[in-house]
């Protein structure tokens, strides 16, 4: 696929995060209070706790990080509570206004620009690469794919990919499309946990750990008392 096709979906994108801050998304149904979208941060938090405990870390120390459609900055941010240091953080968005909006929040991180399908850094630059629903905002398979080899070639040996998307594609048309991450990053394992935008009942039992383990999966199961599964929250990696 050239790039001239790359550039139309990103223009696509691009127009339609005008039309988000026209709306007045950022004040309305993403605004940090409002109900929907504080469970859905806790949920997010939880997951990456439970990623990182996984690969063995308690913080983000030492780990420098890309976050692959930073927007207006806030996960960026949220990476300075987990222990980074503001000079191991850089985030990169097609949206010029939303980079706009992050440097004045965040002038002692670093906020760049790029084209959507080249990550302008060199090989091996990161050991943590980031997103948050920015794959399923794609509509192009051959541009996914492209982003896709571009986070495994600035990761360093020993690397992560950290993975936050809805679990089908979130473009108008597409909604139907499974989300596929595997295809993404062939011959990288991964961890995976399947979300839902409040917590499972088997989440809330009160029982000793060992026994929550093994009682939770069934309670989860049952869809007359859950919520639906919409997000998988994942790390990718290590990379070789």
């Amino acid at each position: 696929m050239s790039a001239h096709q790359f550039e139309r979906e990103v223009e696509r994108a691009q127009r339609a995060y005008d039309d988000y801050d026209a709306a007045g998304r950022q004040e309305t149904l993403w605004a940090p209070f409002n109900e929907l979208e504080s469970d859905y941060r806790s949920r997010q938090l939880v997951a990456i706790a439970a990623l990182m405990r996984h690969a063995g870390r308690s913080d983000l120390r030492g780990v420098r990080v890309l976050d692959v459609g930073c927007g207006r900055g806030r996960q960026l941010r949220g990476f300075l509570d987990m222990g980074s240091r503001p000079e191991d953080l850089v985030g990169i968005d097609v949206h010029t206004a939303s980079l706009e909006v992050a440097r004045s929040l965040s002038p002692q991180l670093r906020f760049d620009s790029f084209n959507g399908w080249e990550i302008p850094y060199a090989d091996e630059s990161f050991d943590l690469v980031t997103q948050f629903v920015v794959f399923s905002s794609i509509a192009l398979g051959d541009l996914r794919r492209q982003l896709a080899r571009e986070v495994v070639r600035v990761l360093r040996p020993g690397g992560h990919v950290l993975w936050w998307d809805t679990l089908h594609l979130a473009v108008r048309g597409q909604e139907s499309h499974e989300l596929e991450v595997s295809s993404l990053f062939p011959g990288l394992p991964r961890h995976e946990l399947r979300i839902a935008r409040r917590p499972q009942l088997g989440e809330c039992l009160r029982l000793p750990p060992r026994a929550r383990r093994f009682v939770a999966p069934f309670l989860n199961s049952l869809p007359a008392v859950n919520y639906p599964e919409t997000h998988l929250a994942a790390l990718i990696g290590p990379r070789k």
